[in-house]
């Protein structure tokens, strides 16, 4: 690839290297050369965002079939196990079980204290 000026030197020292080189045509393939380039960034930095997005959404539906998987090996042996020993229910949830209160017997009830009968004394 050919540059117009030299590399690393600023289009105001167009006298340097020679007016004669900076015509009108060079200068607006300089410039559709500049937009191409930039047009091509913007298309790269766009499809490098939606890959991106892609891998993201490919990995949440990849962990989510795993997730389904394990659950439907899990249902699977269970009820192998259920029809085994002849039980009723077995249910799977994705809540951790609740902890269950001891069970507390109710306490006998307390008698009344006896209140003693005045015979009509005065105390």
């Amino acid at each position: 690839m050919q540059f117009f000026w030299p590399v690393n030197t600023p289009l105001e020292v167009h006298e340097l290297v020679g007016p004669e080189r900076f015509t009108e045509t060079v200068s607006r393939k300089v410039l559709i050369s500049a937009r191409t380039r930039y047009r091509k960034r913007v298309y790269f930095s766009y499809c490098s965002l939606m890959h991106e997005d892609l891998k993201k959404e490919h990995e949440k539906k990849k962990n989510a079939m795993e997730r389904e998987s394990i659950r439907e090996k899990q249902e699977k042996a269970f009820k192998r196990l259920q029809q085994k020993h002849n039980v009723t229910t077995i249910v799977i949830e994705n809540v951790p079980p609740i902890p269950r209160r001891p069970v507390l017997e109710p306490a006998p009830p307390v008698p009344a204290p006896e209140t003693p009968t005045c015979n009509g004394s005065v105390l």
